[in-house]
C-alpha cells in the first residue's frame, strides 16, 4: 500500500494539501479549490486515487485533478516549484528607490527623496539566482535604475553569466550618450513609459519639468542603437483623452506599434484605479488584428507565460511588482534560494484590512490567480 506524501505537494497544476480528515486541492490556475472527505482522505494513497477516479467519472470536475495525481510528477510545495511551473518568465530586480521623477500615481512610491536600495551583494545574488532558475527575462528597475551605480555592472553580469535578456527599465532621463553606448554594447534592452504628446500634461503626470522631452530624447537614443524597445502608454485621469495623439507623436520619432502597450493607472503605491475599462482605445494598437495589450505583453513585462518574482529596492519578494501586499519573504532575512525552497502549506489568514481589488492592482490574469492561490497558503519559514 502507498501513503499519501506527509508534506504537501504540486502535480501539475494542483496545489495537494492533507490533513486529518480531508484533502484540500488548489487549482493554480485560477479554478476553485476541492476539499474531499471520507473514504478519499484515508492513509492509502492508491484506494483513494481509486476511489477519486469512480467520482471523476460522476463529476467532470474532478476529472483534471485525478489526471494530475495519477500520471504528473509530484513536486514538494515551494515558491520555487509553485511560481516557476513552466519555467520563470521574469524577474523583477528593484535596484533602488531614488527616482529623478516624482509620478502621481508610482506603485513603488519612488521619489528623488527615496534613499533605500538594494546593495551590490544582494543585486549579485539576484543576478546569479536569476541565471541558476533559467529567468528568460531579467528586468532593471526601480526607482530609476539608471541613478544606480549598480546598473551597467548588474547589466554587465547577466549578460557575461548568460541570461537570454537583461531588460532596463527607465524614464530615460539619465540616459546620455556615454551611458546609452555602454548599456547598448552589453546588448540589453529597454523599456520606458510614456504619458502624453502635450509636454505639460505628461511632466504633470511626472512631476518633472521637462521630462517628456528628455524622455523623447533617450527613445530616440535607444532607436538609433538599434536595441529593443518597449513603450508603456499608462493611461491615467490627467492623459487619458490623449492617447491617440500620442502614439502619433511616438510613431513619428520611429516607435512602431508593435512596440507600443497600453495599460490603466493601477491602485498600488500612490497610484488610483479609476477602471475605464472598454474606455481605453486598445484599437489604437491594432496588430493584425490582435492589440500588444490583448496580445499578453504588460505594462510591467510579463508574458504570461511564465513565472513571475520581484525583488523590491526593500529587499522584499512579491510575486509581481504590482503584487506588493503579498510578501514572501525578505532577502534581509534569509537567502533567496531558503526562501524559494521554504514548503508551504495552508493557513495564511487574509488581511483584516480593506484592500484594493486584484483588478484595481494587477495588469495580468496570471498574476491575480497566483494572488489568490497565495492567500490561502503560508510558508513554514526558510529552509
Amino acid at each position: 500500500m502507498s501513503t499519501w506524501p506527509e508534506q504537501p505537494f504540486l502535480a501539475g497544476s494542483w496545489a495537494v494539501v492533507r490533513q486529518p480528515g480531508e484533502v484540500v486541492a488548489l487549482d493554480c490556475e485560477g479554478g476553485e479549490p476541492i476539499c474531499l472527505r471520507g473514504a478519499i482522505s484515508g492513509p492509502d494513497f492508491e484506494g483513494s486515487l481509486a476511489t477519486l477516479r469512480g467520482l471523476a467519472r460522476l463529476n467532470p470536475e474532478l476529472e483534471g485533478l485525478y489526471a494530475a495525481l495519477a500520471s504528473e510528477e509530484r513536486q514538494p510545495l515551494t515558491y520555487r516549484t509553485l511560481l516557476g511551473r513552466g519555467g520563470w518568465e521574469i524577474l523583477f530586480l528593484e535596484l533602488t528607490g531614488r527616482c529623478n521623477e516624482r509620478c502621481r500615481h508610482c506603485y513603488a512610491e519612488s521619489s528623488p527623496e527615496q534613499k533605500e536600495e538594494l546593495s551590490w551583494a544582494e543585486i549579485e545574488s539576484a543576478v546569479r539566482l536569476a541565471r541558476r532558475l533559467d529567468v528568460r527575462r531579467l528586468q532593471l528597475t526601480g526607482g530609476d535604475p539608471l541613478i544606480s551605480r549598480h546598473c551597467a555592472p548588474a547589466a554587465r553580469l547577466a549578460k557575461s553569466l548568460g541570461v537570454p535578456e537583461v531588460e532596463v527599465y527607465t524614464n530615460g532621463l539619465a540616459l546620455t550618450e556615454t551611458l546609452a553606448d555602454e548599456l547598448c554594447g552589453l546588448g540589453v534592452s529597454f523599456a520606458m513609459s510614456f504619458y502624453s504628446h502635450r509636454p505639460e500634461v505628461h511632466d504633470a503626470v511626472t512631476g518633472t519639468p521637462g521630462s517628456q522631452r528628455r524622455t523623447l530624447a533617450a527613445i530616440s537614443r535607444v532607436l538609433a542603437r538599434g536595441r529593443p524597445l518597449r513603450v508603456s502608454l499608462i493611461s491615467t485621469a490627467d492623459n487619458h483623452a490623449d492617447l491617440a495623439e500620442t502614439i502619433a507623436l511616438l510613431e513619428s520619432v520611429g516607435v512602431s506599434r508593435s512596440q507600443l502597450g497600453l495599460d490603466e493607472e493601477r491602485g498600488v503605491g500612490r497610484g488610483t484605479f479609476g477602471d475605464r475599462g472598454d474606455d481605453l482605445p486598445r484599437g489604437l494598437l491594432d496588430l493584425d488584428g490582435e492589440t500588444a495589450a490583448d496580445s499578453g505583453v504588460s505594462a510591467h513585462g510579463g508574458l504570461g507565460s511564465g513565472g513571475k518574482l520581484c525583488i523590491s529596492y526593500r529587499g522584499e519578494l512579491h510575486p509581481c511588482i504590482f503584487s506588493r501586499q503579498q510578501r514572501l519573504g525578505s532577502i534581509r532575512e534569509g537567502t533567496l534560494e531558503a526562501w524559494l525552497d521554504a514548503p508551504l502549506t495552508l493557513g495564511r489568514a487574509r488581511s483584516a484590512l480593506p484592500l484594493a481589488s486584484a483588478q484595481s492592482r494587477l495588469t495580468c490574469g496570471d498574476c491575480r490567480a497566483t494572488e489568490a492561490l497565495l492567500d490561502r497558503l503560508a510558508p513554514l519559514g526558510p529552509a
